[in-house]
């Protein structure tokens, strides 16, 4: 039985998928290759893994027809994909690749995959932030759009689910989901505190108004906009279970 938690980075799926493994008693495990928004499963590992009951494997898979192909002939037990606002995922994103500790090689993988200029590690805050808005998030909308739009045509274990702290911290959106596809048995889904996981900094929403301009978060909802299915889904989806 197979599950992988996928989305954009910084959407929560490290801490859904640390939930799951911690519930079900399972390993992590790499299908897709590393990337940003470009990511494309690695045949000989997604095969092996649904043979297996064994990982929950934590993704960032990219909307494209060669995931899709995969994902259809070859469907997962529970594919769970996570929606959060845009604008909280940039600015995450952007605490995320300016860390003390991030590794060289991961920079420069941002840099060679244009979602970042090559002259972003010597901007000032501000800079950075405009920058991200110009290149980045454009880029991000087109790949939460796209996973939203096609979804539905993949299967019925296929879930988006929008990711805000209410949402992922209820018992009973795992539990019921779970139980649906006889994950749990007889268990009670146990939560844990991600305050305490390196991985994560505070996971609050709506945090994006401390960090962007005015005319930054109207150049962004601006952008939003003209993406409806995802536009569609943030306002659809209630914040709360």
């Amino acid at each position: 039985m197979s599950i992988i938690v996928n989305g954009a980075p910084k959407s929560a799926t490290l801490f859904v998928s640390e939930l799951l493994r911690l519930n079900l008693d399972r390993e992590d495990l790499r299908i897709a290759t590393r990337s940003v928004l470009k990511s494309r499963i690695m045949p000989s590992e997604y095969y092996d893994f649904i043979q297996s009951s064994h990982f929950v494997a934590q993704q960032h898979i990219c909307p494209d027809d060669f995931n899709f192909s995969f994902l259809k002939t070859f469907p997962p037990t529970l594919f769970i994909h996570l929606v959060r606002d845009p604008k909280d995922v940039l600015v995450s994103w952007k605490h995320h690749i300016t860390r003390s500790d991030l590794n060289p090689w991961e920079g420069n993988m941002y840099i060679f995959e244009k979602s970042i200029p090559s002259d972003f590690y010597s901007k000032s805050d501000e800079e950075m932030y405009s920058s991200l808005v110009e290149i980045y998030f454009p880029k991000l909308c087109i790949w939460m759009n796209e996973w939203i739009r096609q979804i539905e045509s993949l299967g019925s274990q296929f879930y988006l689910i929008k990711s805000t702290p209410e949402i992922l911290n209820s018992v009973g959106t795992w539990e019921s989901l779970l139980h649906q596809h006889n994950l749990l048995g007889r268990k009670h889904f146990e939560m844990f505190d991600f305050k305490k996981s390196k991985h994560f900094r505070s996971g609050k929403e709506k945090q994006y108004h401390n960090h962007f301009t005015q005319e930054q978060i109207t150049k962004m909802m601006e952008i939003q906009c003209c993406h409806k299915e995802l536009s569609k889904f943030l306002t659809n989806h209630p914040d709360t279970p």
